[in-house]
């Protein structure tokens, strides 16, 4: 699934008509770390590792995470969510993060 923000109706030049077109995803910060996993496994010890590692020294946390990020998304789906929540906050606070921006 994509985000909406990355997809916007536009104007194809012909008044009225009203087409889907992408919008380019923005590049991450320079300085931005990126670790694609599955957070819900907690008992991964290779991403707990890679994730302590990169949050050791981070001023902050920002989490996108969510199985479907979509308003038709089911009770199970959403509890998984809540366990990524959960997962990445305890490793958070393992690692000392001060801060942690829930953006999901």
């Amino acid at each position: 699934l994509e985000h909406p923000a990355f997809t916007h109706l536009s104007n194809g030049g012909d008044g009225d008509n009203l087409t889907n077109t992408k919008t380019p995803k923005p590049l991450p910060h320079p300085e931005a770390i990126l670790i694609p996993c599955d957070l819900g496994n907690i008992e991964d010890v290779n991403r707990n590792e890679v994730l302590k590692n990169a949050m050791l020294n981070a001023d902050a946390l920002v989490h996108f995470s969510a199985v479907n990020p979509y308003p038709n998304a089911t009770w199970s789906e959403s509890a998984r969510s809540m366990d990524h929540t959960f997962n990445i906050f305890m490793l958070a606070v393992e690692c000392n993060v001060k801060r942690v921006i829930l953006a999901s």
